[in-house]
């Protein structure tokens, strides 16, 4: 329906659940692929150094997520929750 927040694709949330090296290979083996995070609850999982180049992460829940280093270049943040992640 309209308006409604679409979830996030399984398959790559499976991948980023293995953690974030694997993620990042991941990524790298795939480079043509747009991953698609939208409203996944990320909340406090460790996400340091992760490769979320042009990831579609609308809506999802970063909140207390450690993002130190992320790279987030391109990436869709419209309506991520934030709060006390950790950016820095």
């Amino acid at each position: 329906s309209e308006g409604a927040i679409a979830e996030s694709s399984p398959e790559h949330l499976a991948w980023l659940q293995k953690g974030v090296v694997t993620w990042n290979d991941w990524r790298e083996q795939n480079q043509e692929l747009v991953p698609d995070l939208q409203g996944a609850n990320l909340s406090g999982f460790n996400l340091a150094f992760v490769n979320f180049a042009g990831v579609n992460l609308e809506y999802a829940n970063l909140s207390g997520a450690d993002m130190r280093g992320a790279f987030l270049k391109e990436a869709n943040m419209k309506g991520a929750n934030l709060y006390m992640a950790d950016l820095i």
